[in-house]
């Protein structure tokens, strides 16, 4: 049996497993080091774009009946209700609205077609450019919770959202700016979307907030930034916005809360000749020598 014994800093994980063997050949493995997803994902991106095959894409969810008549006659009525609040010229209608929209459509995935086929979606972009930041945050917070079904981020994109969501992550409360970040990793699932966001001026807000952000927000910001750099012209982008000296600090940074994702972006610039420059010019060799030595995992044999 071995026992593997993790430790990075104040993180202490033990992982045991009764059988480290091959799947394939049954043989004990040579390397049992635990690799993190986020590089993992890195490294297979990395291969595709050098072998000229397009990135396995995540499995999309067909459009059904099913959904559509889970809404009851009451939910439908309800639904129009908000789709008039949303369309007022009185603020205060807009967010309550927005607000509940956001609600629905965060706890119930069927809610998330039928308000989309109650054509939403436009009116939800046309509030993310209103002066009020909570109906931005709302509305917002609502286009997240549409796009996790996959139907609907076309329909996110042709409503011409991605201006408004960038306009909110530049200038929006810092849950709203979160939650953009967030909704265009979401958005940037689809290929062809990763090279729209990044000609809209996305990727130094997400540089900012991937800087600036607490905890979560430079979270949904690394993810947005992961995506968006299996484009090759994105890498150029990030690069240029200064995305390396800061990956570079959340490697260091007290608690290494954010290690894992740095070395991934980090990894995937890697392929791109700005990235090289720019990590090579970061002084990166020393600090990724300190991490390997501070990663310490050592296995342990018992009986």
């Amino acid at each position: 049996m071995i026992n593997l014994m993790i430790r990075r800093k104040n993180f202490k994980w033990p992982v045991t497993f009764p059988h480290v063997d091959s799947v394939g050949k049954g043989m004990p493995l040579a390397n049992t080091t635990l690799t993190p997803n986020y590089v993992l994902r890195s490294l297979i991106a990395q291969w595709c774009e050098a072998n000229g095959i397009e990135p396995p894409k995540r499995p999309g969810i067909p459009r059904t009946s099913k959904a559509t008549s889970a809404s009851t006659p009451a939910e439908r009525t309800k639904i129009e209700s908000l789709l008039l609040k949303l369309t007022s010229t009185n603020p205060e209608d807009q967010r309550s609205a927005a607000g509940e929209i956001r609600l629905l459509t965060k706890r119930n995935a069927d809610n998330r077609i039928v308000i989309a086929e109650a054509d939403t979606i436009p009116l939800l972009v046309d509030l993310l450019a209103v002066p009020d930041s909570r109906i931005q945050e709302y509305a917002v917070t609502a286009l997240l919770n549409l796009s996790i079904c996959e139907i609907n981020k076309g329909c996110i994109v042709s409503a011409g959202a991605i201006p408004g969501i960038v306009q909110v992550l530049k200038k929006g409360s810092m849950e709203a700016r979160e939650n953009a970040a967030a909704t265009l990793f979401s958005l940037s699932v689809v290929d062809e979307n990763k090279v729209m966001i990044g000609a809209s001026g996305a990727i130094t807000p997400l540089v900012v907030l991937l800087s600036e952000g607490i905890q979560r927000g430079k979270k949904d910001a690394a993810t947005a930034h992961f995506n968006l750099c299996i484009f090759q012209g994105n890498k150029r982008k990030a690069v240029r916005a200064g995305i390396v000296p800061t990956l570079m600090r959340l490697l260091t940074e007290p608690g290494g809360g954010m290690v894992d994702e740095a070395l991934a972006i980090l990894a995937i610039l890697a392929s791109h000749s700005d990235g090289k420059i720019a990590i090579g010019a970061a002084d990166a060799v020393p600090v990724f020598a300190i991490l390997h030595m501070r990663s310490n995992v050592v296995p342990h044999y018992s009986k």
